[in-house]
Parts: structure tokens; sequence; C-alpha cells
């Protein structure tokens, strides 16, 4: 019975012109008006807002400096060759320095040229200056705590790595 007085009345709002839920419909204006100037709002404050950013490239060209001279056999990480079924590879030994390989030639010829003056020191913790470097004031140091390769012998010791940021 209430379904068929339901269907009546939808039958006798198709005819009718005008509006059939005027307090919907204005409370649905309402909202609208209010989200746009709730836009409008935030879109000008956050005109007036600045956003300073500042990259510091040199800061990540120097971790990349020092992750090259003690990971890469380039610089002065040690590696070691091996055969397995017959086939021949190598390996790098992250975080050992061959002791051979630590020289100053070696450093200037693995390093890339960059906007950066640089130097390293290596010395073995006992106090054993292996390749002196470092010795002025840099604006940013670095050091590593490695093992240091000295013909199967392992040492403990020390990478500092320094650089100078020059400037774009």
């Amino acid at each position: 019975m209430k379904v068929f007085k339901f269907m009546k009345s939808l039958m006798l709002l198709k005819g009718r012109k005008g509006m059939e839920h005027p307090r919907a419909i204005i409370y649905t204006i309402f909202v609208v008006i209010l989200l746009i100037f709730n836009i409008v709002m935030m879109v000008g404050f956050l005109d007036n807002v600045e956003i300073f950013s500042t990259y510091r490239l040199h800061n990540l060209r120097h971790n990349n400096l020092a992750a090259r001279v003690i990971y890469t056999t380039d610089c002065f990480a040690s590696s070691e060759t091996y055969i397995y079924d017959g086939v021949q590879g190598s390996y790098v030994k992250p975080g050992v320095l061959n002791i051979n390989r630590i020289t100053k030639s070696r450093f200037r010829d693995c390093v890339q040229p960059s906007r950066m003056d640089y130097d390293v020191s290596v010395r073995i913790i006992d106090g054993k200056e292996i390749l002196k470097g470092c010795n002025k004031d840099w604006e940013r140091k670095s050091r590593y705590l490695v093992l240091i390769d000295s013909g199967g012998v392992l040492e403990e010791g020390v990478v500092t790595v320094c650089s100078n940021y020059k400037g774009e």
C-alpha cells in the first residue's frame, strides 16, 4: 500500500515545474561557494610563500669521492680473483685497501676532475702514515675506518678525505 502511494507521488511530481527539494539545492550551492572561497584563499596565501631550497651538491660530490676511494679498484680498494666452474672472475673487497695501490698519483688518476679541491690521507691506526695529505684547513673532512692489506696481513687504518668547494 505504501509503495503505491510513493509511486503516485512520483507520477504527480513528473509534471510539476520548479524545484522539488529547494532546501537541498540551497545547501549544496552554499557548500560549493564556501569551497571555492577556501580554495581562492589558500591559493592567495600559498602564492606569497617563498620556498628556499639550496642544493648542496658539493656534499654529494664529497661523499661520492670518499666512496670511490674506498670501494673501487681504480683507487685503493683491494680485489681478488677466483675460478669457478672453469670461469675466472674477480671481486672487490669493499673497505679493504691494498697498500701497494695507495699512492698520490693513483689517487689523482682515479678521481675525476670536479669543482672541488680535494685531498686524501691514509694511516694505520698504530700511527704509521702511508699517504700524507689533508694538512691544511678544509671545509669538509671525513674519516673512514678501513682494513689495509699489506701482503696478506690486515691492519686497521683510517682514510681521511678532505675537500673544499670551489663554486659553480
